[in-house]
């Protein structure tokens, strides 16, 4: 290589890292946005497109970037991008087997968002050290919606988009003969429901706990315990069920991967009991005999039947509400029923994917980025804590959720090839694997709603 080609060359790889950097802090501010909502904060800046401006700019900046990712020999070694790209496809075969084109044109335009969402997290967080920063990042981003919802809630502010959802409840007042009304939690934005911020309130936690023991920090790591506990606070005044149980599979599935069966047997012996007399109440009632959970029991079992009437791509992205009247609260059912067997067992196999190649541990000869090693059973635990949750919402097309699994995504690719080698390439054996999963799934699903459905 002449001088003169070298220099071009180093000026190529200027230009490209400074490309990088500027779509990785655009990508941040991206998400600051997505969470913090400021239109809704400052109503002042209602009207103004400050998301997608952001987004734009972000693809702009990257767009060779996303170009390169996007390679098919790139996409072979990633079959959760592979999943996800595969989801689009079905989102518009929902609609366009039963010849409704104008449906598959906007829910394919919808879903095409979060693809472009999902694959700016992918191509920019290609370290350990992006990961590590993205993730602090979306903690802090908690940590900021989360104040300002409990100082709204606590009228220590006023934010009129924050006034708390009021919820009946079953029980009567012994004293007042009224049904008792409760106050839930609610944030900005996406977070506006409580069932939507206990989950977000799921991830603060993980993230601060994994903050927590990083011990490169010294004493400042110490500095999480303050949010540590408000989202506990949080996740308390949000009386939701699913975000309790979406705690519990986190917090289990963290101290499995870094200690062991017999440990998680103490912590779950000691830390069961703990949680129940934290959250009791409306949030530890988990009973499907009668309520909301046998409700959403019926709602399961009259998915399943209209799956058995298009069990292939399904009755499209967005029917299930049309056809019930409901949302099914389990995301794996909408995706069963509105995208068939095609696009529920793509959204199961991204998942399993994710669960299967973070719960791979690294043997002592294989290296491994000390950084990344550290990660990954907090990443695990986001996982299953999504599984978890999406069990009792319905968050298929919800951004959250590919946010999760970009995360997991970035954090297997930074592993060893031998590591990735049984399910980490999208070939004929992971095609299998899928299929046997959604078919696992399906089945549990199916046989659960027989054993619990009250008639």
């Amino acid at each position: 290589m002449t001088v003169a080609a070298a220099r071009s060359v180093t000026r190529t790889q200027r230009l490209h890292s400074s490309e990088s950097r500027a779509g990785w802090f655009l990508f941040l501010g991206l998400n600051a946005v997505l969470f913090l909502r400021p239109s809704e904060i400052v109503p002042q800046l209602e009207g103004l497109p400050i998301y997608n401006v952001l987004m734009i700019a972000c693809v702009v900046a990257v767009f060779p970037k996303l170009l390169a990712h996007l390679r098919p020999e790139v996409l072979a070694g990633r079959p959760i991008d592979v999943c996800v790209i595969v989801l689009l496809l079905a989102v518009a075969l929902s609609h366009l087997t039963h010849l409704n084109l104008y449906e598959a044109r906007t829910t394919a335009v919808e879903f095409s968002k979060l693809l472009i969402y999902y694959f700016l997290l992918v191509s920019l967080v290609d370290s350990s050290a992006r990961l590590k920063q993205f993730v602090l990042w979306l903690g802090a981003c908690v940590v900021v919606l989360t104040a300002i919802a409990v100082a709204d809630y606590y009228d220590v502010i006023h934010v009129p988009a924050l006034s708390a959802y009021k919820e009946r409840q079953d029980e009567v007042d012994d004293e007042t003969g009224e049904p008792v009304v409760i106050a839930r939690l609610r944030s900005t934005g996406i977070y506006n429901n409580p069932n939507d911020l206990s989950r977000i309130l799921v991830v603060g936690i993980v993230v601060s706990l994994y903050a927590i023991g990083d011990r490169q920090w010294g004493a400042k790591r110490f500095l999480w315990l303050p949010p540590l506990f408000l989202f506990s606070l949080a996740l308390r005044l949000t009386y939701s069920r699913g975000g309790l149980l979406t705690l519990l599979a986190s917090i289990l599935a963290l101290f499995h991967t870094r200690y062991g069966l017999k440990r998680l047997i103490i912590v779950a012996l000691i830390g069961v009991p703990l949680i129940e007399l934290g959250f009791s109440g409306r949030q530890t009632d988990l009973s499907l005999a009668h309520g909301t959970g046998q409700q959403r029991i019926q709602i399961w079992s009259e998915g399943l039947r209209l799956f058995a009437r298009a069990p292939l791509f399904g009755i499209g992205m967005n029917q299930y509400e049309e056809e019930v009247g409901y949302v099914a609260h389990n995301s794996f059912v909408q995706c069963f029923t509105e995208l068939g067997f095609l696009g529920g067992a793509t959204f199961v196999g991204a998942f399993y994917s994710a669960v299967v190649m973070l719960y791979r541990s690294p043997g002592a000869a294989t290296p491994v980025d000390p950084e990344t090693a550290r990660l990954r059973p907090y990443m695990l635990a986001l996982v299953v804590g999504a599984i978890a949750g999406m069990l009792s919402s319905t968050r298929s097309y919800a951004l959250p959720t590919y946010t999760i699994l970009g995360i997991a995504a970035s954090c297997i690719a930074l592993m060893p090839v031998a590591v990735r080698s049984a399910t980490g390439r999208f070939d004929g054996r992971f095609v299998r694997h899928v299929a046997g999963a959604g078919v696992v799934v399906l089945a549990c699903i199916y046989c659960y709603v027989r054993l619990v459905l009250r008639d």
